[in-house]
């Protein structure tokens, strides 16, 4: 599409565009928290967290993810920050870079000031730390009182093995058996008083990683370059006028790709393999059932008519013969030229351009003999100071036996005028009566 025509289509649909931006610009206004003018500054804290060499079986990376993001730790933050919010909101503002190779994790959080963001990423690793050791350290307890328990219970059953032997040999019975599974019970025994005493004895477990670089609230930075939306109306008003802007262009394209009518003269050359002869503008008269070319005959309007005549003035006829039809000269010596004017929409301006268009071909010497077929809404004898009845409705219907009956003469020099007469109710007369009444017309 050239730029020309964007500039049309701009025209055509400016009242989409206007509309567009009243919208979004007020809504941009309404939704202003303020009119201070002030913008929200948010910045960000980072600090990192390292797999511990000494730690016997870290938990993985994306596992102390997890904790930091769900369950007990965000509980944990929340109450250390004072946040009032639901925990898993607050969670959900932080950003984590695991590298599982290096065994390290960089946890970034976001706060309205450069300490809210550093005590923020402090609080999330140092009450995830103190969790994972809370488990580790719960688990190691675990172990060691299932190692007293296995202790406990060997001890048991090598002394209810010893008293069994004991009674054997008072009843002078084989001990041999029962010796065999004492000395077994003995051997676990000794392997779990081991591991007892190891675990016992063990230095207090770790949580598996150690902080590398806490946050420092004089390193915070400000998030995304610093700013959310402006809070001051005029700055979110002047927002909305853009997005307006865009957002109607959009609409305005979208409606003219769906729109099925047509606008341009481009369009209808496309639309119906012709060529455009003339374009007539829009315009607005002097006063109602004017006739231009005769009160205006200098302005830019008479000249569109005038065109419009010359162009029919010089295109060839089409006359039909034995089933076909083929051009013939339009010269003095042809037969009467018939044109036929017509839209699909009342009020496009039929009626005007038919009585602006037989003043130009009287104008330019020619004899105008104008039918008026518009049996709705007929309005061309008034354009042309003449009755409205008798007209082609009478000679349709047979009231009136010859269209010499219903000619009139106009106020307009070299036009005759039949006009429609009255309202016709069956327009199928008209289909079949149209040819003979122009036929007639021609001679």
């Amino acid at each position: 599409m050239e730029p020309i025509e964007y500039l049309r289509l701009l025209r055509r649909r400016w009242r989409l565009l206007v509309a567009s931006v009243l919208i979004a610009a007020t809504a941009a206004w309404v939704t202003a928290p303020g009119d201070n003018g002030a913008e929200i500054v948010r910045y960000r804290a980072d600090t990192t967290v390292v797999r511990d060499a000494q730690a016997a079986a870290p938990q993985a990376l994306a596992t102390v993810q997890l904790f930091m993001k769900t369950g007990e730790v965000p509980r944990r933050v929340a109450d250390r920050v004072d946040f009032q919010g639901n925990p898993l909101v607050l969670a959900r503002g932080l950003e984590f870079e695991l590298d599982e190779a290096v065994g390290t994790m960089t946890i970034t959080a976001t706060g309205d000031s450069p300490e809210a963001a550093a005590a923020l990423a402090n609080a999330v690793v140092e009450e995830t730390l103190a969790y994972l050791g809370e488990q580790a350290q719960a688990q190691t307890q675990d172990a060691i009182s299932n190692a007293t328990a296995d202790v406990e219970r060997l001890q048991s059953d090598i002394d209810d093995l010893q008293r069994e032997i004991r009674e054997a040999e008072d009843g002078e019975e084989p001990t041999e058996l029962l010796v065999a599974r004492r000395d077994a019970k003995l051997t676990q025994y000794g392997t779990a008083l081991t591991t007892q005493e190891s675990l016992a004895n063990q230095p207090a477990p770790s949580a598996g990683y150690l902080v590398l670089e806490p946050a420092d609230a004089d390193l915070a930075a400000p998030a995304d370059g610093g700013f959310e939306a402006p809070r001051s109306r005029p700055a979110r008003a002047a927002i909305g006028f853009v997005l307006g802007l865009l957002l109607g262009a959009g609409a305005i394209l979208l409606v003219e790709r769906v729109d099925p009518r047509l606008y341009t003269r481009e369009q209808v050359e496309e639309a119906f393999g012709l060529p455009v002869v003339a374009e007539i503008p829009d315009a607005v008269t002097g006063g109602e059932h004017e006739i231009v070319t005769i009160t205006e005959p200098a302005s830019a309007l008479t000249e569109s008519y005038r065109s419009l005549r010359a162009s029919l003035l010089l295109m060839p006829t089409l006359v039909l013969a034995g089933g076909g039809s083929r051009p013939r000269d339009g010269g003095d010596g042809a037969e009467p030229r018939v044109v036929l004017v017509t839209s699909p929409e009342p009020g496009d301006g039929k009626t005007t351009t038919v009585a602006n268009l037989a003043a130009g071909f009287a104008e330019a010497g020619r004899s105008v003999l104008v039918l008026g077929c518009d049996f709705r809404r007929p309005m061309i004898h008034r354009y042309l100071g003449a009755a409205g009845e008798p007209g082609l409705a009478d000679v349709f219907t047979g009231a009136t036996p010859d269209l010499i009956d219903v000619i009139q003469g106009t106020t307009v020099d070299g036009v005759l005028v039949a006009a429609s007469g009255s309202e016709l109710a069956n327009l199928g007369d008209v289909a079949s009566a149209g040819r003979q009444v122009v036929a007639r017309a021609r001679a």
